[in-house]
């Protein structure tokens, strides 16, 4: 059987169901204090069976409806921090309160907009106390003015609208803004209309209603568009002024067809995302997974041909890397027995080889380092070399060239050494092409200390 849907609002209740004998069950409400009582009538005249499931689909009566607006944060931040934002606008603690809401991120100014709908856990806990004590099981409690919000959707894609729900002597009014919904609130009369006339009902219901449109405009930018349903759930209409006239309204008191909420436990509605739900287990969610079994069997067909393509890779990296490995040990031993010394340990053949790696750099860096030097400075650096054969004193302590000039500094063990030392320059390097400086200072022990200058002159 299929779960019989309730609805408990401040005008009426009805059972209804496709599956119950009378298939829709309707009786206005007369005192909101006796509401449970009449529940309990309502049951009885639908002839409810035992073990049956319903849903209760509850309006503003007793479910309050709040708006928020938060820095873009996930779910579980959010979670934590209603408790803060709503404790100035709950009666009672927090923690008395079950909450559903729905949530819309907007990337343009970083935040995250809820519309929030809490109900008094003592309530959920008496209407399910109600239903237990009669062997009825409650699957989802829902909100009635949530399920008006997503009919209006579904009939106009609201930007900036004021939705108002006409029943016999109430009017429900939503707020839009920039697609979303910002406020919801239920306008009855406040005296006893019984003895009024249907003009009079009529003026002062809608009185109300443009009250509530003209304190609208005053504090917000925005221009609202007014979209009216009357009767309830019966005939929508756009108007194209600021306020409701007297002449639209001509059908206020027409009676409410309750066959019309039908069109709100239709499936669409109970699928769309925006829908809140008070009850503990979603059981919407397993019907989709029934529903979505074939694509949820092809999803994991796919995930498992992926893992074993990704098990056959690792398993092909593997046989590749030791393939290669193998390839790497003959290089090895095949280098080893072409390089190294003969006599040589194969436990330190690496060591071996990295110094004489090392050996052949050291000589290779050699070469480039003297490859570029002129013929000349060989020259020189040779004749340099040959005063050491007739001068045996001669000891050089600091030595420098360039392409104009070489100077060196050392000693000789006496006078005589500098004077042959002067000759043998003047032999090797002639006046005209070369220009000899010397500076001499002794020392004690007849050792002088001397210092050179040979300049390159230009030809």
């Amino acid at each position: 059987m299929r779960p019989i849907n309730i609805f408990i609002t401040s005008g009426f209740l009805c059972a209804y169901s496709p599956d119950l004998p009378s298939d829709i069950v309707f009786r206005e409400t007369t005192d909101q204090k006796n509401l449970f009582d009449e529940l309990v009538d309502i049951f009885a005249d639908a002839q409810i069976p035992n073990g049956a499931a319903v849903n209760l689909i509850i309006d503003q009566l007793l479910i309050n409806f709040h708006n928020q607006i938060f820095p873009m944060l996930n779910r579980r931040k959010i979670d934590n921090m209603l408790a803060y934002e709503l404790e100035d606008s709950l009666i009672d603690d927090f923690d008395a309160y079950h909450i559903s809401y729905y949530a819309r991120r907007k990337k343009a100014t970083a935040t995250t907009e809820l519309c929030v709908y809490t109900i008094q856990k003592s309530i959920l806990n008496s209407l399910h106390d109600l239903c237990g004590e009669r062997g009825i099981d409650i699957k989802w409690v829902l909100s009635f003015n949530n399920f008006l919000d997503l009919r209006f959707r579904e009939e106009i894609d609201p930007q900036n609208h004021v939705y108002i729900s006409i029943d016999k002597h109430l009017a429900r009014v939503f707020i839009y803004e920039q697609s979303f919904l910002k406020d919801y609130s239920t306008i009855t009369l406040d005296k006893d209309f019984n003895g009024l006339s249907p003009e009079a009902i009529q003026a002062q219901l809608l009185e109300k209603i443009n009250q509530k449109i003209s304190a609208l405009r005053l504090a917000t930018e925005h221009n609202y568009q007014i979209a009216v349903e009357y009767p309830m759930l019966s005939e929508l209409k756009l108007l194209n002024g600021e306020q409701l006239r007297n002449e639209f309204l001509g059908q206020i008191n027409q009676k409410f067809d309750p066959s019309n909420l039908k069109d709100l436990v239709k499936p669409s509605l109970f699928n769309n995302p925006f829908r809140v739900n008070f009850s503990t287990v979603d059981f919407l969610l397993f019907r989709d997974i029934k529903k979505h079994i074939k694509s949820v069997a092809i999803a994991t067909i796919l995930a498992t041909f992926c893992l074993l393509l990704y098990g056959s890779y690792v398993v092909l990296d593997m046989y590749q890397k030791s393939v290669r490995l193998e390839q790497l040990e003959v290089q090895y031993a095949e280098t080893i027995k072409q390089f190294l010394p003969t006599g040589a340990s194969k436990s330190n053949a690496v060591a071996v080889l990295k110094n004489q790696v090392q050996k052949l750099n050291n000589s290779r860096n050699k070469n480039r380092k003297f490859a570029k030097r002129e013929y000349f400075i060989s020259q020189m650096l040779t004749n340099l070399s040959s005063l050491k054969a007739n001068i045996s004193s001669l000891r050089l302590n600091r030595f420098s060239y360039n392409k104009q000039i070489m100077r060196f500094q050392g000693t000789v063990s006496s006078i005589t050494d500098v004077e042959l030392l002067k000759e043998k320059l003047e032999f090797l390097f002639p006046r005209g092409s070369h220009s000899i400086k010397i500076n001499q200072r002794s020392i004690g022990n007849e050792s002088v200390q001397l210092s050179a200058s040979i300049h390159f002159q230009k030809q």
